[in-house]
């Protein structure tokens, strides 16, 4: 958007309900419609998605420049106290994306197989707003989890809560693309067969300088991703977790 904006474009986005307020808050942008609702005039039109073909971008020049995305100030209100409350450091924690996904079954995990993690001395964060039975009944056997995603009421709440947390470990969701543009210390556990944006084996990625990417080694391997991230955690003292994560 701010590309778009410094070459002399007026920007209009249209975006979902549940990412206006955020996205009102980005560079360059003039106006966001919600999804559904009617477009001013317009001049083009362009996908964000072909953005990068547009704008004749290589993986050299992918704009990188964190944080572009910003939580509103009172949504950092609403949350610093109880989220203030939680020992440090403090991780938000996202196992699952949309069930309806494509790539449900490859990318998303159950709270079980996390669960290994939730033995280190933090404040762990679910940040996920779908629960499915099973991670139901998981939640009330795991007190070193507090649960805030039914709380979520849009991206700008999630934004609020990745901001006051310390690290954020999510699977490939929208979760760790909102972390990433908020330039929080983020861990994606990637599974075998990634997104493309995720390329092949780095274990770092261009678009989000201060993220750490944690594959499987094999279809189906999360125990020894899991295994991973909790080694990586150790190697560090928990009160400078962000130390074992890339950063600008």
């Amino acid at each position: 958007m701010p590309l778009l904006a410094r070459a002399g474009a007026t920007v209009v986005l249209e975006a979902p309900p549940p990412l206006c307020s955020l996205f009102a808050r980005l560079e360059g942008v003039a106006t966001v419609v919600v999804r559904g609702d009617a477009l001013p005039d317009f001049d083009v039109y362009c996908p964000a998605g072909s953005l990068p073909r547009a704008m004749r971008t290589e993986v050299s020049s992918i704009p990188a420049d964190i944080p572009y995305l910003h939580p509103g100030e009172a949504h950092i209100a609403k949350w610093r106290e109880r989220i203030g409350r939680l020992p440090q450091p403090r991780i938000a924690v996202a196992w699952a994306g949309s069930p309806d996904h494509v790539n449900d079954r490859n990318r998303s995990l159950q709270l079980h197989q996390i669960a290994p993690l939730f033995a280190l001395k933090a404040g762990f964060i679910s940040i996920q707003r779908e629960l499915r039975a099973a991670d139901t009944e998981e939640l009330t056997r795991q007190p070193a989890l507090t649960h805030v995603g039914d709380a979520l009421a849009d991206f700008d709440d999630t934004a609020a809560v990745v901001t006051l947390a310390d690290m954020v470990i999510t699977v490939d969701t929208s979760v760790a693309h909102l972390a990433g543009a908020l330039g929080r210390p983020t861990c994606v556990l990637v599974p075998f067969w990634p997104d493309w944006r995720w390329m092949l084996e780095r274990t770092d990625t261009p678009w989000y300088p201060t993220m750490q990417l944690c594959r499987q080694p094999k279809a189906g391997d999360w125990e020894s991703v899991i295994a991973q991230v909790a080694e990586m955690m150790r190697t560090v003292a928990l009160a400078g977790l962000s130390t074992c994560l890339p950063s600008r």
